[in-house]
């Protein structure tokens, strides 16, 4: 019988790997969005908002347990950050351009040292009309938020997951390189996945969607939208 050598840390990766009860990252599987910290965060973020929106000022911050596990290199490195990551949300006042939507949602995952996080902010109109179809797209966007960015915080810091490959991308300054950077491919169909969750549509069909968007306000071609939606529909984990 043939004999496998493996290091001490490929041997540590193993064992927590086999020996978690909790939740595990299965990017594997096309309904999985990171659920397990997407839904606690959503209900307190979106509870929030919901409350605070009509003012549209405001700051939250949350502390949320990490429900997955984490390479043993991050949890040696960051010992407690490795069990936790914050939330930090902000609704501000901001006049848009006429023919604008009049609202725009953004979030980004950051290091901040003793844990990873994320920054949302929500922008609204002073003249916006506070609907309940708007809370509704709000909702949509936020859930999609929310999955890309954690996807994002499992690449690197104190929350890196198992395995997690290294990404080389290559600097770009527009949307087209944005979109099919390697480390932006995953997180952005992890996004997809959970809004899907909700909608009574395909993973494809959000793409093309979004994608198209893009296209009509000119910020990518026809053809780059067409080579983008082939590069994640061709993704794998």
């Amino acid at each position: 019988m043939a004999v496998i050598k493996i290091t001490q840390r490929q041997l540590e990766r193993l064992i927590l790997e086999v020996s978690s009860d909790g939740p595990v990252i299965d990017l594997k599987n096309p309904e999985f969005w990171y659920q397990d910290a997407v839904n606690p965060a959503m209900r307190k973020v979106f509870g929030w908002l919901k409350k605070n929106i009509h003012k549209k000022s405001g700051t939250l911050n949350l502390e949320e347990t990490w429900p997955y596990p984490v390479s043993p290199e991050a949890i040696d490195e960051y010992d407690a950050g490795s069990t936790y990551y914050e939330i930090d949300v902000e609704i501000m006042k901001t006049p848009f351009q006429e023919g604008h939507p009049g609202w725009n949602l953004s979030g980004g995952a950051v290091d901040r040292g003793h844990a990873n996080g994320i920054d949302i902010i929500l922008e609204l109109d002073p003249d916006l009309e506070i609907s309940e179809e708007l809370l509704e797209e709000i909702e949509d966007d936020l859930l999609d938020t929310l999955a890309h960015e954690i996807h994002h915080m499992t690449q690197w810091g104190a929350l890196e997951r198992l395995n997690c490959p290294i990404y080389a991308n290559i600097s770009g300054n527009n949307d087209f390189e944005y979109f099919r950077q390697c480390d932006e491919k995953p997180a952005f169909i992890i996004g997809f996945r959970a809004r899907a969750s909700r909608k009574n549509t395909t993973v494809e069909q959000l793409m093309k969607d979004y994608l198209q968007n893009y296209v009509n306000v000119g910020r990518i071609t026809e053809k780059q939208a067409e080579e983008v939606l082939r590069d994640w529909l061709g993704y794998e984990f």
